[in-house]
């Protein structure tokens, strides 16, 4: 008979094995999701997600005060205005609250702790190879000289192998800001020089896909990155080699750039036609602020959007609008009083990263950060459980609330 001990370990083995298969799991659905290759619901993610938790909950548990003021108030939201379509904004809140467990510090156990990890590292490397992927297409693309008519194009640009351009240009952002990191970190020199590559690769993809303001993210991100890592920049550039390696990356980029702006270039002019730089967010926008201002003290309710006609021209079919800012969102749905739980919340990281600033991972952490806030001024994946930017923002908001950073 095995000792006490030994059943122990065996048991703590079995478990780890487990939430490690799920995690990789839960990050390969929600990364093959995106591609729309395989129609995955929502629900699948969400009991998927559910099943993670499950795997990972122990009694040794903290809770995020701020967040779970924020996940209560947005339920209440619901309550005081439980018009219309209930049924349909009560599971999309349910999505959104299993997903702050999954991902965010809203609960936080050992085991989540690790589960977080795993699946952020899974996802990192899908959407690498991804990225990648979608690079080597445009390449194609622009060496057999097709036009953006062509079904590898969208009106909102270059979408590789995503679904969408809209969803491939901030992912290709978020994945240039990591291996930038990577490339300022590593020791060896071939490490640093394929995480070199990589980040030429993905500056390109981003500004390929079209979004301008995943471009401009990542231009901040990654100079906010460059600021706070100089000292590593300064020493990698002291060789020789090292300064051969970022001329050709800066000639690469400059060689590539104008054929990578083509989309955002086609975006301004027709911008420009309509006398508006924001064209495409124009009414969206100015339905957030309507919605704001209806309710500025207490927001409309959770995913309450005004319904307007079917884009596809459906007689009598009406539609949502999409969110259009994270922002304004926050402050749509839950008013002034949802706004300060998120800035509550966001100090709360704040104070963390400063408890952890001698981390390697703090850089990272203050770059991506910077990367969201910029990117959700004009996309709406914070309160959208559906949306591949949102586990990568709220796992990214877990970074400091780690005790392994410490």
């Amino acid at each position: 008979m095995p000792g006490h001990n030994t059943t122990l370990h065996t048991g703590h083995r079995t478990r780890l094995i487990l939430v490690q298969t799920l995690s990789v799991m839960l990050a390969s659905v929600i990364c093959v999701r995106c591609t729309g290759v395989i129609d995955i619901p929502l629900p699948a993610i969400t009991t998927l997600s559910l099943i993670v938790l499950a795997a990972c909950v122990e009694r040794r548990a903290t809770i995020s005060i701020p967040l779970a003021s924020l996940v209560i108030y947005y339920g209440l939201t619901l309550i005081m205005h439980p018009e219309p379509e209930l049924r349909l904004r009560v599971s999309r809140f349910a999505a959104f609250t299993i997903g702050l467990l999954t991902f965010s510090p809203l609960l936080t156990t050992p085991w989540l702790r690790l589960a977080r990890v795993w699946t952020g590292k899974m996802m990192f490397w899908i959407l690498v190879i991804m990225v990648a992927a979608s690079f080597t297409i445009w390449i194609y693309c622009m060496a057999t000289g097709r036009q953006m008519s062509d079904t590898t194009f969208f009106y909102y640009g270059f979408k590789g192998v995503f679904e969408k351009g809209m969803t491939l240009s901030p992912i290709a952002g978020f994945v240039s800001v990591i291996v930038f990191h990577n490339a300022l970190v590593s020791d060896k020199s071939t490490h640093a020089a394929y995480w070199t590559i990589a980040t030429v690769i993905s500056i390109i993809t981003c500004v390929a896909a079209g979004s301008r303001i995943a471009t401009v993210a990542m231009i901040a991100a990654i100079t906010i990155e460059t600021l706070l890592m100089m000292d590593c920049l300064k020493k990698h550039l002291a060789g020789i080699r090292s300064r051969i390696l970022a001329t050709a990356a800066i000639l690469s980029l400059a060689a590539l750039s104008p054929l990578a702006l083509q989309v955002i270039v086609h975006k301004n002019a027709i911008g420009d036609s309509h006398d508006s730089l924001i064209y495409s967010r124009q009414e969206i926008w100015a339905t957030r602020i309507k919605e704001i201002s209806s309710s500025p003290f207490i927001g409309i309710g959770y995913a309450n959007e005004y319904p307007r006609p079917s884009w596809k021209n459906e007689p009598g079919k009406l539609t949502y609008l999409e969110p259009g800012s994270s922002w304004m969102s926050l402050l749509s749905y839950g008013g002034i009083i949802g706004g300060a739980l998120f800035c509550w919340f966001i100090s709360a990281t704040a104070k963390n990263l400063c408890r952890t600033r001698h981390s390697q991972l703090t850089p990272l952490t203050i770059s991506l950060l910077i990367f969201f806030l910029v990117d959700g001024i004009a996309e709406g994946w914070l309160l959208f459980a559906g949306a591949l930017m949102f586990p990568l923002f709220w796992l990214t908001c877990s970074i400091p609330f780690n005790k392994y950073m410490q």
